[in-house]
């Protein structure tokens, strides 16, 4: 049985691919923009990717310590393929097993970018449908497959600057994502908090035992929003030395927007562990229970701007059960209006592209080699005080491989074909769903392989 390109594990990095600069750093280690040593056809655009190289702990002889967050990512995006989800096109370990190397698809800015960039260069109603509907293809494709993506935030979404395939959007950066058909328990006994502050939906605010889906829905009305307004809409403070779910300010600032959630407006709303926090926290202050969405968020006018007002209500919606879905979202009117949406969200038809600055690309120097830099740690981030405020959800802790490998999994990247994903209540504790047929063993585009 021939082994998948993932597992030419011992090959040399340097052997396939030229580095080109560096392009981002993280508590991980460095990303590098860089290209095939060997070019492919003249008019394929793939010819460009980045390089996330991470530093591995070793622990004994034999095993090689990697981030959860790194084997999650590299065990779902290996099953994962679509448009509109980043590529892992291969993994690399140094012959010397100190270091890991995930090579991805490159893309020219990510959402946050254009997002700044936009008080600028405002983007038309066109560029920011279509980037809106890439969004929710790719959200609909995880949760088709029963990933929830957890992290959903503008910086995690990649916007291709390049090419016939200008302004594709691809879902990035998978290293908080869960499989979550039939969870042996509840998913807060493994991760406390999961989700970046600004993005992190009213039920995970309250402590609610079994999310589902609806939590990365609440994450997309915010990121829509922040297309609208070139800024985010609930920006609160993370408590200090505390990790505990409920987040005083975080609640403040959606209550003051959205007003205070009522049993009547939230089933099950009474049953959350934090209610008593909330309701504590409401007496205080007068939030009132009716939406002043459209005070705060800029729809425009017209017929087209009340479809996309009343889309991003129900993607915040506070019940997760009345919660829009990824699918019908992409169902809803404002999609079948004018202007129509498409993939290429930078080159409107009879329009002047939009041009966007680029990422900057520093060169390579002989510290920031593979090998020559030393590891991060864990606990280092220079970008700390942004998890503090809201910007970044923490990482995830540790957790050792024999020699560094992945384990190997029985199906590829395809739709599944048992029952739909378990619809668990949002407020209560749910019953473990009977598990489904297995996925079907061969799809037809892997056959051909």
């Amino acid at each position: 049985m021939r082994r998948h390109s993932l597992y030419q594990k011992r090959q040399q990095l340097t052997d396939k691919y030229k580095l080109l600069g560096k392009i981002g750093e993280g508590t991980y280690g460095l990303v590098y923009k860089a290209e095939l040593l060997t070019p492919g056809r003249p008019d394929d655009e793939e010819q460009s990717f980045a390089v996330k190289m991470i530093k591995s702990h070793k622990e004994g002889k034999n095993d090689v310590v990697l981030s959860i967050a790194t084997v999650r990512e590299i065990k779902i995006l290996r099953e994962m393929h679509h448009d509109n989800v980043v590529h892992l096109h291969d993994v690399h370990v140094d012959p010397r097993g100190t270091s890991l190397a995930l090579v991805f698809d490159y893309a020219d800015h990510d959402l946050r970018d254009i997002i700044v960039q936009s008080k600028q260069k405002p983007l038309s109603e066109y560029t920011k449908k279509s980037f809106m509907h890439q969004i929710l293809k790719g959200v609909k494709y995880m949760h088709d497959n029963w990933v929830m993506h957890r992290d959903m935030k503008p910086q995690n979404i990649l916007v291709v600057g390049h090419g016939r395939r200008r302004g594709q959007v691809k879902l990035a950066d998978f290293g908080l994502a869960r499989i979550y058909k039939d969870p042996i328990k509840a998913l807060t006994d493994v991760e406390r908090v999961v989700v970046t502050l600004w993005y992190r939906a009213p039920e995970l605010l309250l402590g609610v035992k079994h999310y589902t889906k609806a939590v990365d829905m609440w994450a997309v009305g915010c990121i829509f929003a922040e297309i609208l307004n070139t800024r985010e809409l609930f920006c609160g403070k993370e408590a200090e030395g505390t990790n505990a779910p409920f987040q005083k300010d975080q609640c403040d600032k959606i209550f003051k927007i959205m007003g205070m959630p009522t049993p009547q407006t939230w089933d099950g709303l009474e049953l959350l562990p934090e209610y008593e926090n909330m309701m504590q926290m409401c007496k205080e202050r007068d939030y009132g229970t009716t939406s002043k969405l459209h005070d705060f968020v800029k729809f425009g006018t017209g017929h087209s701007s009340m479809l996309l007002r009343d889309l991003v209500s129900r993607m915040l919606h506070y019940d997760p059960e009345k919660r829009i879905t990824a699918a019908e979202a992409l169902m809803h009117d404002y999609f079948k209006c004018e202007p129509y949406p498409r993939d290429w969200a930078l080159d409107e038809p009879n329009k002047e592209p939009i041009i966007f600055l680029k990422q900057k690309i520093e060169p390579i120097t002989e510290d920031m080699l593979p090998n020559n830099r030393k590891s991060p740690s864990h606990h280092e981030a220079k970008d700390d005080d942004d998890a503090r405020r809201g910007m970044r959800a923490m990482p995830p802790g540790m957790k050792p491989l024999p020699n560094g490998m992945v384990p190997p999994t029985n199906h590829g990247g395809r739709q599944w074909s048992g029952p739909p994903p378990p619809q668990y209540n949002g407020n209560q504790a749910a019953k473990r769903p009977a598990p489904g047929p297995a996925p079907n063993p061969r799809s037809p585009k892997q056959r051909r392989r």
